[in-house]
């Protein structure tokens, strides 16, 4: 039996933080119709653009927000086609924390909120399902290791298999490495490590050969302040272990998107990304 999937989607998030308010921001479209281009003078300069990083001891709160609304199957069984439809949606809100400086620093956060709603439906049959994520209530703890890579744990705990695997999803936003290490000009494209889109791939498609690449776009006024527009695109393939070896397997998606970053704050204002899976 031979199934293939294929599936469309769009998705959407935003981060924003500070220690005296959270301010949810709308993931809807038509905020694009609120940016304008600043003058061209100010676009030809340099830019360094680097993770978001709270002052040692300062308490960050944080919401997302991400919907994959809108994602169309198609299940090929044999002469048999099935069509259908998905929705994934999820809210979360937690406390983060960072504890001393440099090498030595200890990171914390406290989940408040993790909850996914998820619908298929395919030939007619329709299948609802309410997540909660494993971490909420729970104090995570984070050290850095010996490549300056953080790794979280519960302290005095062991994490159970989901756990671990949410705490993997932390870790890989933590460490994410979306920009060029020196100052970058607009039209600039550089290879990027988008660990935590790779998170989510390999777990529904196991591990995965991934070429991403970021382009700086330009500066754009959102919500009152100058925001980074940043193109990128990944392209994976997934991978199957034989061995100490990987041979390709035919399960290949097509992401492109969008990041809108906040240049006074460094703070990710805005993520839309839309893509393939066959």
């Amino acid at each position: 039996m031979k199934m293939q999937v294929l599936m469309r989607f769009i998705l959407s998030a935003g981060i924003c933080s500070d220690t005296r308010f959270v301010m949810k921001l709308p993931m809807i479209p038509t905020l694009a119709a609120a940016l304008f281009s600043l003058p061209a003078m100010a676009q030809g300069q340099a830019y360094l653009l680097k993770p978001f990083e709270p002052a040692p001891g300062k308490t960050v709160v944080a919401r997302s927000s991400s919907d994959a609304s809108g994602g169309q199957i198609t299940v090929t069984n044999g002469s048999s086609v099935q069509k259908g439809t998905s929705s994934v949606k999820r809210q979360r809100t937690f406390e983060r924390r960072l504890v001393g400086a440099g090498p030595t620093a200890k990171l914390e956060y406290v989940v408040l909120i993790d909850q996914t709603f998820s619908s298929t439906v395919i030939a007619g049959s329709r299948d609802d399902k309410t997540h909660r994520g494993e971490l909420v209530g729970q104090i995570v703890y984070g050290l850095r290791d010996d490549i300056n890579r953080w790794r979280l744990f519960l302290r005095g705990k062991t994490a159970s298999r989901q756990q671990a695997a949410e705490l993997v999803e932390l870790e890989s936003y933590e460490n994410r490495q979306w920009f060029k290490a020196g100052p970058v000009r607009v039209g600039e494209t550089w290879t990027m490590e988008p660990s935590f889109i790779r998170n989510f791939i390999e777990r529904d498609l196991g591990p995965a050969l991934m070429d991403a690449t970021m382009t700086f776009k330009g500066i754009e006024m959102m919500d009152g302040e100058r925001t980074a527009v940043l193109r990128f695109r990944i392209k994976t393939q997934a991978r199957k272990e034989d061995g100490v070896n990987f041979r390709s397997s035919s399960a290949i998606a097509n992401l492109n998107g969008t990041l809108y970053l906040s240049l006074a704050t460094m703070l990710d204002k805005k993520m839309t990304m839309t893509g393939t899976l066959t």
